[in-house]
Order: C-alpha cells, then structure tokens, then sequence
C-alpha cells in the first residue's frame, strides 16, 4: 500500500473541502440554527416570540413598507417607459426606425404573455389586500420622486 506524503493528503483534503462547502445562504443558515436552535444554545427547545408589546406592529407596519417600495419601483418605472416611449416616438418622426401596425402587434403578442407569466407570481407573494399595504403603496406613488 501506498502513502501519500503529508502535502498531496492536505492538498486532497482541501480539495474535498471545497467540493462539500456550503454556500453562502447556507452559511447563514447554520448560523442561525447554531445561535437559536442548536443543542448548545440558550434557546433551545424555547419558542422564539415577539414581545406582546410591538407584536401588532409587524403585521400592520411590513404591508405598510411593501407598498411603499412597491409604489417607488412603480412610479420609477413610469417614469422610464414614459422617456422610452417619447424616444421611440421622435426616432419614428424623424425615421431613424419605422415601425409598422402589424410589425409592432406581432412583437407584443410574442413578448406580453412572458410578460404576464412572470408579472402573475409576484401578484401573489404581494399582500395587495391589506389596507396598509394599500396606503404605503399610495404614499410610494405619491410621494417617490
């Protein structure tokens, strides 16, 4: 039998650690599950919970942030598909591009259902029927520049 000296075993060694290393999410998860899970922990075996102080804060103040990211991303947006289409409007004037009916039906009908695929599963991680999540959104849209 043959023995490997005792830098090709290290080298080995790490190699098959780099093979089997977790990745970052995983990182943190264990992490986690050290700090408020593992054996070893304060916490373990105890159900982790919110004081019953600001506990009524969560629901109420996270729709509330949502809608606001939500109505920012929303106005910016516009507001770029406003300039997109005005730019698009004043190559077409001055024929820098043509753009005809059939020609510009026939790329929205190839690219609006990806469109709406990808648009319907956000619908529904989106709390869009919670008051709060309604106000934040209006604030978003009002107030974002």
């Amino acid at each position: 039998m043959m023995r490997c000296s005792p830098c090709e075993s290290l080298k080995y060694a790490r190699i098959r650690a780099l093979a089997t290393a977790p990745t970052n999410w995983q990182k943190s998860y264990i992490i986690v599950y050290k700090l408020f899970a593992g054996r070893n922990s304060r916490n373990f075996g105890k159900n982790m919970s919110i004081p019953p102080e600001i506990a009524w804060l969560v629901p109420v103040v996270l729709p509330f942030i949502i809608g606001l990211l939500v109505g920012a991303i929303i106005k910016k947006t516009f507001k770029v598909l406003i300039l997109i289409t005005a730019l698009i409007i004043l190559l077409v004037a001055t024929g820098i591009i043509s753009l005809t009916f059939r020609g510009l039906f026939a790329e929205a009908m190839n690219f609006l259902p990806k469109l709406y695929n990808a648009g319907y599963g956000i619908l529904n991680v989106l709390p869009y029927s919670s008051i709060a999540f309604l106000i934040g959104l209006a604030l978003g849209l009002w107030f974002t520049r």
